[in-house]
């Protein structure tokens, strides 16, 4: 004990263990304060489920059939017909059939060679910044059979994603285990790994069934949150910092002014939504 209480930072004492008892002991050190980021068009200028794709089919070009199922699909999505978290598991149908053991190696190749390549250098410096002040927690509604290894490249204490089953092989249409990691869904899937004060405080607001109508009981004190979404706004209001990046929506950079929060804008290969538009539909032909 006396060894642990002298070691200076939370990286030499896992550095020496190595072990599940010292990454929890580290955390201990670590005061209640979190650093929550979002991943996909936060911590990079482009969605990586998009960028998966793209690297898939420039591998396996022939799984490019996966665009005849969901295209048609695309005016029902846009009209909310048909939930994020169905279209997630008809789109993951490019994986098809894939064994799990490939799958895994595919993500960490795509995460070395199409994700930290993009990653914005300023995202990085954040990051870095708290490694040894915060807890830090990468809150994303990527799949987490490639976002957990974006989350371990990163020196992320914890990430939360999207959980899908997955199988010996990979299913038509993988299943999402519960719901998309999104909006209040990622403050429920945080709760389970903040202090335990905070946790029963948001447990028992979720509860109640107009929970989306009221505020939170708690604020996460000396905690901060980074996004570019306005569906993150339940992420962003929980925290008493937060930073937005690159935000497009009005409603969001509104609510950015009205509570003093922080604006990032750094360089991006579009300057406009169209562009972002066109590198998305590149991607999904695996064209980018």
């Amino acid at each position: 004990m006396l060894l642990i209480k002298t070691l200076p930072t939370y990286n030499l004492i896992f550095l020496i263990f190595k072990t599940q008892q010292a990454k929890i002991f580290a955390l201990m050190l670590k005061s209640d304060e979190y650093a929550i980021f979002d991943l996909d068009y936060t911590l990079l200028p482009y969605d990586t489920l998009l960028l998966f794709v793209n690297y898939i089919i420039k591998k396996y070009p022939f799984r490019i059939y996966y665009l005849v199922l969901i295209l048609p699909l695309l005016p029902f999505a846009l009209l909310k017909w048909i939930s994020s978290k169905t279209l997630k598991q008809i789109f993951l149908s490019f994986l098809w059939n894939i064994e799990k053991e490939h799958l895994e190696k595919l993500c960490k190749e795509f995460v070395e060679k199409s994700v930290l390549p993009n990653l914005y250098q300023d995202l990085i410096e954040e990051i870095e910044k708290y490694k040894n002040q915060k807890i830090l927690i990468l809150n994303t509604a990527a799949p987490d059979f490639y976002a957990k290894y974006i989350g371990e490249k990163l020196g992320f204490d914890y990430t939360i994603a999207t959980p899908f089953l997955i199988n010996q092989k990979i299913n038509f249409f993988p299943k999402i285990i519960g719901e998309n990691n999104k909006s209040f869904e990622k403050i429920k899937r945080l709760s389970q790994f903040l202090d335990p004060y905070y946790k029963e405080k948001l447990e028992n607001f979720f509860k109640n069934p107009e929970y989306k109508k009221l505020e939170y009981p708690i604020i996460l004190k000396k905690s901060i949150s980074y996004s570019d979404s306005l569906a993150d706004l339940p992420l962003l209001k929980l925290t008493e910092e937060a930073v937005l990046i690159n935000p497009e929506n009005p409603k969001l950079i509104r609510e950015a002014k009205k509570r003093n929060w922080k604006i990032l804008t750094p360089s991006r290969s579009y300057k406009t939504i169209l562009g972002k538009f066109w590198i998305a539909f590149l991607q999904c032909l695996g064209l980018f």
